[in-house]
């Protein structure tokens, strides 16, 4: 049976809203063609760009209030609400009351998280002062609703004949049930579309964001621009080649939207390479680069664009990445590349490559202590971030801001996340206990803080490794530029491996320190283990040890490589 809200003016205030908002664009977009341009074509482009997911909503709430309806059967009371359901069993509904009966205060605040309650109607989870938790779909004022208690939420609807709708409750639980049903929510497929909660989306959504805001920049920073119609500037052929980069960004969305349910590698390169075309157009547009020196940049954005998302996928296939750890990978090797140049890019790569096959190496001796671990070996964005994250600040900063300063901190940043991940994942393997850094004291394999013979050789011999990848690099890029052999740089070069050295070692050093003493770290009861996980592997709560909460592994592991950077920059300074 099925009983509908009693009539009110929300179907007309939300029809309302919907058509005045659409006049006003039609409006708006019309005077914008025809105006000169000034800082208001920026705000009215910008109305017209967040008035499309409003638009969305106003009809989607309209298609909802048309259907809203509260059906009855004998197992089950189910509002009925056009973009979801909810399905609340009969054997859960204790009563159904007039909210007022409750004893409510005469002022009660609804807070609701997705209604605009002067639209006449409310429709969403919120929470009654001095009741607690609810869930609302109701048209009417307050002195009109009723509430549907159960055990774990209030109810509250607003039904045209609330007598009628008790009657029948009460008939058909006298029936009894035909099944046995648990409460549950069935949500519209928009509610359910993946790209809403998808990394995905939020690349497309910031690109479309930036693509606008570039379109009102580039118009409006033009001196020709000043006495010209948006119409015209349109047309005109200094506008043309961010017109020509805004559709190629618009057909990247589209074919990442398109893919992004079957083929996630593919829609993932669309999305990452939509948003760095249109970074990529903004450096060119704000440092008023030539067509040559945008090809330039834009190559070493689909440079790296490439070759991080061919390593993503492999890694990926061999369970090194996850799905967000591609999205970190491409963002930060983008990045790198893109603004740091190819030595930096490659320098990135190295480490990656070599942590990942370190990884791997005797991978099942490794499993016994991976409980230890706050995650496996599998590097999520999380990690990506951590280890990538600052060195990829630091080579957007050297392409605005250039210094000399910029490539001993990066040198430093990776030469200690590429020491620490080698310590960590070879230092498990020495044949004795490792020691507590700050106590001396032995201590079981894998804890935070511990540190073995083996563990620091890995640490000097990784973050070598970085040094000597550099300085030779930029050797080869010299011996490039210069088109023949000198031998200067050769010798000239060579700070980067003392840099390098002492940066990735006190980096590595600082991890350890901070892993001892400031790191969020838990005890397991039930199987007597520390862990940095909050639950352990067996499936267990633990609970805390020592340490800060918040300052979990990933944290470390970007304070300490900013330590190493700012040490290899003091070395740097003494070199010199």
């Amino acid at each position: 049976m099925e009983f509908k809200p009693r009539k009110s003016a929300s179907i007309l205030r939300v029809a309302v809203a919907l058509v005045a908002i659409v006049a006003l664009d039609v409006l708006l977009a019309r005077a914008l063609w025809r105006r000169t341009v000034s800082v208001w074509t920026l705000v009215g482009g910008l109305w017209l760009l967040l008035s499309v997911p409003l638009l969305f909503w106003l009809g989607e709430q309209l298609h909802g209030l048309v259907g809203l309806a509260y059906r009855l059967d004998r197992n089950k009371l189910e509002i009925h609400w056009r973009p979801g359901r909810r399905f609340v069993p009969l054997a859960e509904i204790e009563r159904i009351v007039p909210l007022h009966s409750l004893g409510l205060p005469p002022f009660t605040r609804y807070v609701l998280l997705n209604t605009l309650p002067w639209l006449g109607y409310l429709v969403g989870r919120g929470r009654i002062a001095g009741v607690g938790p609810a869930w609302f779909c109701v048209t009417q004022p307050w002195r009109e609703q009723w509430a549907v208690v159960t055990p774990s939420l209030m109810y509250v609807i607003s039904p045209a004949d609330p007598q009628a709708l008790l009657a029948a409750l009460e008939e058909r639980r006298a029936l009894g049930p035909t099944y046995v049903m648990q409460l549950r929510q069935q949500r519209s497929a928009f509610a359910r579309w993946s790209l809403r909660h998808d990394a995905i989306g939020a690349f497309a959504l910031v690109t479309l964001v930036l693509m606008a805001l570039l379109l009102a920049y580039v118009a409006s920073n033009q001196p020709i621009f000043v006495f010209m119609t948006l119409g015209e500037i349109v047309r005109s052929r200094v506008f043309r080649l961010t017109l020509l980069g805004t559709l190629l960004t618009l057909v990247d969305v589209l074919l990442a939207i398109i893919l992004h349910q079957r083929h996630r590698a593919p829609a993932y390169l669309f999305a990452v390479g939509a948003f760095f075309l249109q970074l990529a157009l903004w450096v060119a547009v704000s440092r008023r680069m030539s067509l040559g020196a945008l090809s330039s940049i834009s190559f070493r954005f689909l440079l790296g664009l490439a070759l991080s998302a061919a390593i993503g996928l492999v890694a990926y296939r061999k369970r090194a990445l996850s799905r967000s750890g591609i999205v970190g990978a491409l963002v930060i090797g983008v990045l790198v590349f893109g603004f740091g140049g190819w030595e930096w890019g490659l320098v990135l790569i190295a480490f990656f490559i070599s942590s990942s096959l370190l990884s791997l190496y005797r991978q099942q001796a490794k499993e016994k202590i991976a409980e230890k671990f706050a995650k496996g070996s599998q590097r999520d964005l999380g990690q990506a971030l951590a280890n990538g994250g600052l060195g990829a600040l630091l080579a957007v900063g050297s392409y605005f801001w250039p210094h000399a300063a910029w490539l001993p901190a990066f040198v430093g940043v990776m030469a200690t996340v590429t020491a620490d991940t080698w310590a960590t994942e070879l230092g498990v393997l020495n044949p004795h206990l490792p020691r507590f850094i700050t106590t001396g004291q032995e201590v079981p394999v894998g804890t935070s803080g511990g540190v073995s013979p083996l563990g620091l050789g890995a640490t000097a011999v990784g973050a070598l490794f970085v040094g000597v990848l550099m300085w030779l690099l930029r050797l080869i890029a010299e011996v490039v530029r210069q088109h023949g052999w000198s031998g200067e740089f050769a010798s000239q070069g060579t700070w980067l491996l003392p840099v390098a050295l002492v940066g990735g070692i006190v980096g590595s050093l600082a991890d350890s320190l901070l892993g001892a003493t400031v790191q969020g770290i838990y005890y397991c009861d039930r199987c007597g283990k520390e862990t940095e996980r909050t639950v352990h592997r067996c499936g267990a709560a633990t609970r805390h040890l020592r340490g800060y909460t918040w300052l979990n592994n990933d944290l470390v592991n970007l304070l300490s490589s900013a330590a190493g950077g700012a040490v290899a920059v003091l070395v740097a300074r003494l070199l010199w």
